[in-house]
């Protein structure tokens, strides 16, 4: 991918949200965090597979571009020091695209999952 490609991309989100006239949080920051707590992560399925944040480029990497799904994952501390309880949720996935990104993003779920691997979904940071 380019850097004018990107750039084009990075407009259009920026130029669809103000054109949307919601007063949320720019795509940038809901999806592409610049630091998560020790207790959070992000995860992103690519061509790659599943990747964390802490592994990420957002230089080159958007949702809708070559991100095809967004998981965000919680953890705590639960009852005794080796247990712990965390939730996991997707924040963006494919389907609000269309045609062969949609299909694409189906290939990669059949390939790498439809959520990160088990416990490492709350341990990569």
């Amino acid at each position: 991918m380019t850097n004018k490609t990107l750039a084009n991309v990075i407009g259009l989100e920026k130029e669809l949200h103000t054109q949307s006239g919601l007063e949320e949080e720019l795509p940038n920051e809901k999806y592409y965090p610049k630091a998560v707590s020790p207790k959070e992560n992000y995860w992103y399925l690519t061509e790659s597979g599943w990747i964390p944040w802490k592994d990420m480029d957002f230089t080159q990497m958007r949702v809708g571009l070559n991100i095809y799904m967004v998981v965000y994952s919680y953890f705590s501390p639960f009852l005794d020091p080796g247990s712990f309880t965390g939730s996991s949720r997707p924040l963006w996935t494919a389907d609000q695209t269309s045609g062969d990104f949609v299909h694409t993003a189906d290939k990669l779920i059949r390939e790498y999952g439809a959520m990160p691997e088990g416990s490492n979904i709350f341990h990569a940071q």
